[in-house]
């Protein structure tokens, strides 16, 4: 990824808590620190307040698209799918990131169905009316999978 699909990236997995504003900061000095020229608007990134979420995502803004190409999606779809696999999440917590990413990353039309059937047949199975919650967690697992099977990896 180029710096601006990278901070497209980080912009996106601060939004969704799936990455710690110190990985974007280690991104960025390891950047600076490789490249013989850098943009000035990523030494942004390494003034922004330590620990401050909002103003490191301003500070990326510039950096980044409008909206989150569909390279960045998979990559963002692959971190939720790690984090379920490793257990760093439970299925519950992927599904409200599932639901986050419906709502404020740049997917498809036929992504968002799909997504808002996963959230609603989780709902259903949590709530004991049809279904139960570990075929569905299941299926999940499965929906995200496709996203490694593009090939992408996470920056």
């Amino acid at each position: 990824m180029q710096y601006r699909e990278q901070a497209t990236f980080y912009r996106a997995t601060l939004l969704l808590g799936l990455v710690t504003c110190e990985t974007v900061v280690e991104w960025a000095e390891e950047t600076v620190a490789r490249e013989a020229s850098v943009p000035h608007e990523l030494l942004e990134v390494l003034l922004a307040a330590p620990g401050d979420l909002t103003a490191l995502r301003f500070a990326l803004q510039p950096l980044a698209d409008e909206k989150e190409s569909p390279a960045v999606v998979r990559s963002v779809f692959l971190i939720v799918l790690h984090d379920l696999n490793s257990g760093k999440r439970n299925a519950k917590d992927s599904v409200t990131i599932l639901s986050q990413i419906r709502r404020n990353l740049a997917i498809s039309a036929t992504v968002s169905d799909e997504i808002d059937t996963l959230e609603d047949d989780f709902m259903l199975a949590n709530a004991g009316v049809t279904g139960d919650v570990a075929s569905v967690e299941q299926r999940v697992r499965e929906w995200l999978a496709q996203f490694s099977a593009a090939g992408e990896t996470t920056p």
